[in-house]
């Protein structure tokens, strides 16, 4: 029972000491300076007519563009800058509204919502776009083309193309993707 009894003590100030050494409210005071100092940019305050400028028209009509596009290494380059730009903005403007609500509810207020929704859908659709079109050059990666009178294996889009917008796309299955790149690309080059 006595080893029990300094068992439970020594536990106890084990968890006195761990509560200690962390504050449940966050860092002290010098801390937090140190933090805010130490080269974090804190994200900068727009004002309304800024948050009014701010819209996805240009993402909406480069997804547009890349929807008619031939040349299918552009349209996934042009679908991977719209999606970027497009999540860039929709987040900017959402950060801001979030933090500046007052905004949302004055003479602008219309405006930034209708300019945040659009982003949201750009957002969106752009995802959406680009996503399919991956996933599309995934499944299908390889094509046939006939040199020197042999039908051979080339790649739709090259690989590390491919490869840099698996990872812009972000996709919670990132590896099966890249693994199914790495099973399919030795076969490039050689004769049918």
């Amino acid at each position: 029972m006595h080893t029990t009894a300094r068992l439970l003590g020594l536990f106890a100030l084990l968890s006195l000491a761990a509560c200690a050494s962390h504050s449940a409210y966050g860092p002290a005071g010098d801390d937090r300076l140190d933090e805010d100092s130490s080269g974090r940019k804190a994200p900068q305050a727009l004002d309304a007519n800024a948050m009014m400028s701010l819209n996805c028209k240009e993402q909406e009509k480069a997804v547009q563009a890349a929807n008619t596009e031939t040349d299918e290494r552009k349209k996934l380059i042009t679908l991977g800058k719209a999606y970027e730009a497009a999540k860039a903005t929709f987040t900017q403007l959402d950060e801001a509204s979030s933090s500046q609500t007052d905004l949302l509810y004055g003479k602008e207020g219309d405006q930034i919502k209708a300019n945040l929704e659009g982003c949201r859908e750009a957002s969106a659709s752009a995802y959406s776009a680009f996503d399919g079109f991956v996933r599309e050059l995934v499944d299908m990666p390889v094509v046939q083309e006939m040199q020197d009178r042999k039908m051979i294996n080339v790649a739709r889009v090259e690989f590390a193309t491919l490869r840099t917008a698996i990872d812009k796309l972000g996709a919670t299955d990132r590896e099966v993707l890249l693994n199914k790149l790495a099973a399919v690309e030795p076969s490039l080059g050689q004769a049918i």
